[in-house]
């Protein structure tokens, strides 16, 4: 979950969990229309036309056919097969997890949402599956309810590091980083070497203001993890505070284009003051870019407003 500075003169990389209410349907109601949707796309009737009714004598051989399907890359044929297998067995958790990841990978949230909470109806008591529910639920943006839900697997388990990571990220995009740097040093305290905590937690110290304390936790996620585009983004942001305006432009140019670098460098050090740099950076923004870069140019257009001013005073 990628978090960054939100303004939209940067180009930043865009980041950075409760059972369904009752109402007119039930969750294996809800999860039946949703799957046999899906089971209904263009792909899947190709495949469905041939042989209408696919026919499978139990979940287990249905599920078989679904594996074997996904090994071959019928990606539609294997989710029908897996909606045939869980209306075979509804109860069986282990198809529902298979289905979750299987939905997860083909990036499809709302049906692994739906996959989760009917877990969980079953059986309330699973961390691992409440943990990863709450987790989902923020990439959902359901926030309260990712929150109760990572909550509940906190009270039964205090060491699950990645339940405090979520908390602290709630807590951050709500504004409460005090808050989130609690959570933050729980999770520290219980993975002390993991990139991605290591740039929530520097990022969460950014937004407070302790630009030496992000800079360290960003330096020692890249330690561990160099490539990872997060934590050079935010190791950026944090040389471009200090107008170190090289070694920024340096870290920007390893997971930006060429001018995206040069105009997020310009436009820190005018946000810092700095007017002459932002002037070279947000020129050579728009002298590298091949077309019109309206974020370079806006940005220069602040810039010259602000010069003006200036002389005016």
């Amino acid at each position: 979950m990628k978090r960054t500075d939100t303004s939209s003169r940067l180009n930043c990389l865009v980041i950075t969990a409760a059972l369904l209410t009752s109402g007119c349907q039930s969750l294996n109601e809800n999860l039946k229309e949703k799957l046999e949707f899906d089971e209904a796309s263009n792909d899947a009737k190709s495949v469905i036309n041939q042989n209408k009714l696919l026919p499978v004598a139990n979940a287990d051989e249905a599920l078989d056919k679904a594996r074997k399907a996904w090994q071959e890359g019928k990606v539609d044929l294997a989710q029908t097969y897996y909606v045939k297998a869980y209306n075979f067995a509804p109860q069986n958790i282990k198809i529902l997890e298979e289905m979750a990841d299987i939905y997860r990978r083909l990036n499809k949230l709302d049906l692994v949402e739906v996959c989760y909470r009917l877990i969980l109806e079953q059986k309330k008591t699973n961390l691992l599956i409440r943990e990863r529910y709450g987790l989902l639920l923020i990439q959902l943006n359901k926030l309260a309810d990712a929150e109760q839900s990572l909550q509940q697997v906190i009270a039964a388990d205090n060491q699950s590091w990645k339940s405090y990571n979520g908390l602290g990220i709630i807590a951050d995009i709500g504004g409460k980083h005090a808050e989130a740097g609690k959570f933050f040093e729980q999770a520290y305290a219980l993975q002390p070497n993991n990139p991605e905590l290591l740039n929530n937690y520097g990022f969460s110290l950014y937004m407070q203001g302790k630009l030496l304390e992000a800079r360290e936790l960003f330096l020692r996620a890249l330690k561990i993890q160099p490539d990872f585009k997060k934590a050079l983004y935010n190791f950026a942001l944090v040389e471009a505070r200090h107008a170190r305006y090289p070694e920024a432009l340096a870290s920007f140019s390893k997971v930006l284009s060429p001018p995206e670098a040069n105009n997020d460098t310009g436009y820190i050090a005018m946000k810092n003051g700095d007017l002459e740099e932002a002037e070279f950076y947000l020129n050579q923004a728009q002298i590298l870019s091949s077309h019109f870069y309206p974020k370079a140019h806006d940005n220069l257009d602040e810039l010259n407003t602000k010069k003006q001013n200036m002389q005016l005073d």
